[in-house]
């Protein structure tokens, strides 16, 4: 079947973002996540690969518990991580906040296209009182928080720097493990007895992110490398 004179420009449209180094996702207006197609745009983080993984470990411990636990992704911006649990285990209540009204908008979308019921709620998990405020429990918190530290930008493509946004990414070097301390603090009021707290990390802070979860009364505390050899995962039970 012949191109047509749209297609053909289309093309060459596409062709000419990948040339300036916007991410193929982008340039297509999409992403896969465990088999599931996502709408992406410049408000959230294309999905990785160890971001699957986590989910992996979250959608297996949860076969093995209740199947209707209730479930709440910190951060979730695409979507991804709740979207993918309830795509798996769609008994589960799943909720899902995030600090950015464009990040919910693409998420809300991705729910609604992708068939999965997930209650989505702007909220910033560094402020006292969001965390606070919060009567609800859960039997499962999960997050990809912000990880990277600043100086670690220098190594990286600009694909990820000059598309990406930074405030799904970044964090400061004097206080890189600023969001676990917030989720650690947040999960010890909000998860229920025998509960789990999941987090994606930075690989070279594995011990200092079990540290955080350690003193702050979690136990069974599992550090986990992704299929690449990198610690980059922790589990801690309540």
């Amino acid at each position: 079947e012949q191109l047509n004179e749209n297609d053909v420009k289309t093309l060459l449209g596409f062709l000419e973002q990948l040339k300036q180094g916007r991410p193929l996702q982008y340039v297509l207006g999409f992403a896969w996540f465990k088999a599931i197609k996502l709408k992406v745009n410049e408000s959230v983080l294309i999905p990785r690969p160890e971001t699957e993984e986590l989910a992996d470990w979250v959608i297996s411990d949860l076969r093995r518990r209740s199947a209707s636990s209730s479930v709440l992704d910190i951060g979730t911006g695409s979507g991804c991580i709740p979207i993918g649990i309830s795509s798996a285990v769609p008994p589960a209540q799943v909720h899902a906040i995030d600090i950015s009204e464009d990040a919910l908008s693409v998420a809300r979308q991705n729910a609604e296209l992708s068939g999965t019921k997930i209650q989505f709620m702007k909220g910033d998990i560094l402020s006292p009182a969001f965390r606070n405020g919060w009567e609800k429990k859960f039997d499962v918190i999960v997050s990809n928080p912000p990880y990277i530290r600043k100086s670690e930008m220098a190594s990286m493509t600009g694909h990820v720097t000059n598309y990406e946004p930074h405030l799904a990414l970044f964090v400061s070097d004097e206080d890189p493990l600023i969001f676990y301390k917030a989720i650690a603090d947040f999960a010890s009021d909000h998860l229920n007895t025998g509960g789990s707290l999941y987090v994606e990390i930075n690989e070279a802070l594995g011990i200092q992110v079990t540290e955080i979860f350690t003193s702050i009364g979690f136990h069974d505390v599992v550090l986990k490398k992704d299929l690449s050899g990198k610690d980059r995962m922790v589990r801690a039970s309540r």
